[in-house]
């Protein structure tokens, strides 16, 4: 155990061994106290030898046991905060040695140097956000409005791909042109619609396959036709959104459904 503080010692301070062992015998084996009176003591008077420094403390450490305590309150010090830390790693111990150096080190510095870096960075970003800031008149676009819309803004519907009109055109046109019809009804309260749009109608092979074969309905559960759909295919806005679907453009049967997000490979 004294060697492990004598190795600590040494490690915060860059003193030598000898005098690392003489401080922490002075201070009866305590060894934050002997680190920060190795400190104080080379604040004032830097011209002491480490050798002298430790001589003098262990002159006044028995001066003072020989005496007995004082009577008087004035001389009395407020005892020091015991702190507690770890220190990090190799860069930590390479840290601590290079501002040993000066001598001049905070107290802070004896105990939570490490740490303290090590936070910094989440300091640093703490202290960058503004209490009182206005998130609500942060979140409106230039016009002033308001984007409650959240994820359908930044996961926009797929509009080159999309047939624009009713179901029953959508219908007329996939017969039309001998194609099956798809349609993806959509929840702007499901993530899975959004990464629909960003990940799966956006995907290269994806879209030339739609533009190829389909003919690419879309509609949400909040609209009309989006609702009336529902309504038709008996399809459950609770469980079952967002959904795409297969149908025979003629008779209007399913002829395949797929339940949420679906991976553009599939």
């Amino acid at each position: 155990m004294q060697d492990e503080a004598v190795a600590h010692f040494v490690l915060v301070t860059g003193a030598d061994a000898k005098t690392a062992e003489g401080l922490i015998e002075a201070c009866n084996g305590d060894l934050e106290s002997a680190i920060q009176l190795y400190f104080d003591t080379q604040a004032g008077s830097a011209h002491y030898s480490d050798e002298a420094f430790a001589r003098s403390l262990q002159q006044q450490h028995a001066s003072s046991a020989q005496d007995g305590p004082s009577d008087s309150s004035a001389e009395i010090r407020a005892p020091i905060p015991i702190m507690k830390d770890t220190l990090y790693g190799e860069g930590a111990q390479h840290m601590l040695r290079h501002h040993s150096k000066s001598r001049h080190v905070p107290r802070l510095l004896v105990c939570c140097y490490v740490p303290f870096c090590c936070r910094n960075s989440e300091r640093a970003s703490a202290q960058d956000v503004n209490a009182f800031r206005d998130f609500q008149a942060e979140g409106r676009g230039p016009s002033g409005v308001s984007s409650s819309s959240g994820l359908a803004s930044l996961f926009k519907a797929p509009f080159a791909l999309m047939f624009q009109g009713t179901i029953d055109e959508a219908k007329a046109k996939a017969v039309q042109e001998g194609k099956w019809l798809m349609v993806n009804v959509q929840s702007n309260s499901e993530f899975a619609s959004h990464q629909l749009n960003r990940d799966t109608w956006s995907d290269p092979t994806v879209s030339s396959i739609l533009m190829g074969s389909f003919i690419f309905w879309q509609v949400t559960d909040s609209s009309d036709m989006g609702g009336r759909f529902m309504t038709s295919y008996r399809i459950d806005s609770v469980t079952e959104l967002p959904i795409t679907l297969i149908l025979d453009p003629i008779t209007g049967a399913k002829q395949r459904q797929f339940l949420g997000f679906i991976e553009p490979q599939r």
